[in-house]
């Protein structure tokens, strides 16, 4: 019997480790074909996404032109006033239409190079995220698909291929939550600040940093449960009421079991 558990466990460790070699040696090469899809997902909807049911491009970018180049704060193309709808720069988006007006002047407003831009935005949050996961402890390879999994989703194909201000917010956004992870609460409030500034779904980037900062607190060791010791605890207890508790017993002598179950 000896022998054949010492032969059984010999087996089960050689499959464990033959397992072990071939996934990490093919989850490079997985993740690669991964981020290749991905790339090539982009490639297919770059100026191909929703350009005749979308109108949000020239929406925000009207904005942005007009509050740079012409000095105007409110919505003069769409007719849309505060707060019944964007209203043009008046209250939200000048930090993004000045990054807009840098990034774009050159080229003249090319619908392509605003695509770009959006692109640039998307790939800098993943980025971000990516330091972030690292930070928190997770693999290297893990993070990446990660954040090529996130890229792939609708909302994140979308911000990539609009213009609108959402790829600036959600940047930012990151950024304060991977500025607070490495200790920085002050520069990370500032951050979550200016994305309010760029839009007021901003107000989500200060909820991370709660959610984040509440997480922390209650996974340290003051808030921290050990859950084996409560178990180990909780056994010891039960076997020490399951002897206490008078038990019925047979004419061989043997325990059916505590009266107070009724059995």
């Amino acid at each position: 019997m000896s022998e054949s558990r010492t032969a059984f466990a010999s087996r089960y460790k050689a499959v464990t480790w033959a397992r072990s070699v071939l996934v990490s040696s093919h989850t490079p090469i997985l993740v690669s074909v991964i981020a290749a899809l991905v790339v090539m997902l982009y490639i297919a909807l770059f100026r191909n996404y929703r350009v005749n049911t979308s109108i949000d491009t020239q929406f925000y970018l009207s904005h942005s032109y007009n509050y740079c180049i012409n000095g105007i704060e409110l919505d003069v193309i769409f007719g849309n006033v505060f707060p019944f709808g964007q209203g043009g720069t008046i209250a939200f988006g000048k930090l993004a239409a000045i990054l807009q007006c840098a990034a774009l002047t050159p080229f003249n407003w090319s619908l392509v190079a605003a695509n770009i831009l959006s692109v640039t935005g998307v790939v800098l949050s993943k980025i971000v995220i990516f330091a972030f996961l690292v930070n928190q402890g997770f693999n290297r390879l893990g993070a990446i698909t990660f954040c090529l999994a996130l890229a792939a989703t609708e909302p994140f194909v979308a911000m990539a291929n609009q213009s609108k201000y959402e790829y600036i917010t959600f940047f930012l956004a990151v950024c304060s939550l991977a500025v607070q992870a490495r200790g920085q609460l002050v520069l990370a409030g500032l951050i979550s600040v200016l994305a309010i500034e760029v839009q007021p779904i901003g107000i989500m980037a200060p909820i991370y940093l709660i959610s984040y900062e509440l997480c922390r607190i209650f996974q340290s060791r003051v808030f921290r449960v050990d859950f084996a010791r409560v178990g180990a605890r909780r056994r010891a207890r039960s076997r020490g009421l399951f002897h206490l508790t008078p038990r019925h017993s047979d004419p061989s002598g043997r325990g059916f079991g505590p009266c107070a179950m009724g059995l």
